[in-house]
């Protein structure tokens, strides 16, 4: 930011007289004064556990569906955000550009419920997003969480049915 400022008074005999403001009493320099660009970025992931085989139960095979929603919560134009998540296979998705205050919810992903998902419960997992700021070289990121002022873990609680059936027979 330029900025410069005139001075401007009277001599007990009347006459006017200013001067520009400046780095030294000599010299009428504008002063500069560099803002750093505040770039910051937020990661939100939600999950719906989706039961792909319509049997009404969560078992092995179906889907969790991820869906992210990544906001610019700078002052500065982010560019190349991308969206990682280890759980479904590294960087899932791009973002171009994103302005300062604006939001992107293109990115979304599934995972194919294992076995082990449902024996334990549930599948917990996070992501990141990490994008460019202006400058070049410094890289914002953020940790997804449940909304932009936390980094708690996506949990996605799988229903778990236990069935047991015993035929007994009579002789």
């Amino acid at each position: 930011m330029t900025n410069q400022a005139t001075a401007t008074a009277k001599t007990p005999g009347g006459a006017e007289i200013s001067d520009l403001s400046g780095s030294t009493i000599d010299s009428d320099d504008p002063t500069e004064t560099p803002l750093p660009p505040y770039a910051s970025v937020g990661l939100v992931k939600t999950s719906t556990v989706t039961d792909v085989n319509g049997n009404n139960i969560t078992d092995a095979g179906d889907e969790i569906v991820y869906t992210f929603t990544v906001e610019n919560t700078g002052a500065v134009t982010l560019s190349d955000i991308e969206v990682d998540d280890p759980l479904l296979g590294g960087v899932i998705g791009t973002i171009a550009t994103l302005a300062p205050g604006a939001t992107d919810t293109s990115v979304s992903s599934s995972h194919t419920i294992l076995q082990s998902d449902v024996d334990t419960g549930s599948v917990t997992n996070t992501a990141t997003a990490t994008g460019d700021s202006p400058t070049g070289t410094d890289d914002v990121t953020d940790t997804s969480g449940s909304a932009n002022d936390n980094d708690d873990p996506t949990v996605s609680l799988l229903a778990q049915v236990n069935r047991l059936s015993v035929d007994i027979g009579v002789d």
